[in-house]
């Protein structure tokens, strides 16, 4: 009994001999952890020394050039950057200008629910800044986007300077009505019909940029006049010199026409003498008279579709000479597209022209 007692006295021994090894080992261990995780606390990431105005600009550069909006959730979105840090959110959060771009409806937007409060989320961070709205039918909504699209958009309507519409028939476009005292771009574009109820916007004194569908001309109601940038895409001929008679002060103009059914010219002439950039895409049954009723003194960069003008090579040279002259503008750029003449006819007709772009 004594022996073994003596035995256990001993194993306690040694096993004391080991604890206070280990934990002089543990203990090591643990200085050097603390150690180490004082130099790591004592680092600052240069990153995280840049002054916050910095950032807020790198912030910027992470997302498209405004007037263009980013994704509206995931990795491409503002909100990313809210979820890197503490630093970084606070400085997303207080850069307003991250926010000023908001794309409602587009593939990156959540149900309408959840999209609606994110929407009233962004329009407060973005402060008082104005806007770019850009609102898209590309979900799949049995009866389009809900009619509460519009609802957290309105009370800031007095900041909006950029509108992107491109929806369906269903969705409440009427609710935009009112003024938008910054209004300088419109996009109205409608899928598969037009609206019911007609659309009017009057009250937008900075109004100068329009794009409209064929879907959207007949639907909407607008101060033509104070208009110098219109884009018009697959538009009746008829509707086309209807609106180009009211906008005496277009700068610039993209026209995408066709001529439908009986519609034939010759067209009444049609003076557009602040124009200097005129863009003809070929669409359907195009009609070359329509071309030559546009009296544009002022032009100075054309472009149009060879396809536009259905002539054989010479009637092709031949009628752009007589717009030209008939005109009496001096052009800087002449840029045809779908070409098929060849470069050599154009520029031996047309040597006082700096410019000659063929596109095929």
């Amino acid at each position: 009994m004594l022996l073994s007692m003596d035995a256990d006295r001993a194993l306690v021994a040694e096993k004391d001999a080991e604890i206070l090894a280990l934990e002089a080992q543990i203990f090591a261990l643990r200085a050097a952890k603390e150690l180490a995780q004082s130099r790591l606390d004592s680092y600052t990431y240069p990153v995280l020394t840049l002054p916050p105005e910095i950032v807020s600009e790198v912030f910027l550069h992470f997302l498209p050039p405004y007037p263009d909006p980013p994704s509206f959730t995931g990795l491409h979105s503002p909100i990313c950057l809210t979820h890197v840090c503490t630093q970084w959110r606070k400085i997303a959060l207080s850069t307003p200008r991250l926010w000023r771009a908001i794309a409602l409806g587009d593939h990156s937007w959540p149900a309408p629910e959840g999209g609606t409060a994110l929407a009233e989320l962004w329009l407060e961070r973005s402060g008082d800044l104005p806007l770019s709205i850009h609102v898209a039918d590309y979900q799949d909504y049995s009866n389009g986007l809900p009619s509460t699209i519009f609802s957290p958009l309105l009370p800031h309507r007095d900041r909006w300077e950029r509108l992107i519409l491109t929806i369906c028939e269903t969705t409440n476009i009427l609710a935009i009505d009112g003024p938008m005292p910054l209004l300088h771009t419109l996009h109205i574009l409608l899928a598969e019909q037009g609206l019911s109820n007609p659309l009017s916007i009057h009250d937008v004194p900075c109004l100068r940029t329009l794009v409209l569908d064929d879907f959207g001309t007949p639907s909407v109601n607008l101060p033509w006049s104070q208009l110098t940038s219109l884009t018009l895409q697959s538009i009746d001929v008829d509707e086309c010199i209807s609106i180009l008679q009211q906008i005496p002060n277009l700068v610039d103009s993209r026209l995408r026409i066709w001529v439908e059914g009986t519609t034939q010219g010759p067209y009444p002439d049609i003076p557009l003498l602040c124009l200097e950039a005129l863009v003809i895409e070929e669409y359907s049954d195009s009609d070359l008279q329509f071309f030559h009723s546009l009296v544009t003194p002022a032009l100075r960069h054309l472009e149009f579709s060879e396809a536009f003008s259905r002539a054989v090579d010479s009637e092709c040279i031949e009628s752009l000479k007589a717009f030209i002259s008939k005109s009496g503008c001096t052009l800087d750029e002449l840029r045809v597209t779908r070409a098929v003449i060849p470069y050599h006819f154009y520029r031996s007709a047309f040597p006082k022209i700096p410019s000659i772009v063929l596109e095929e």
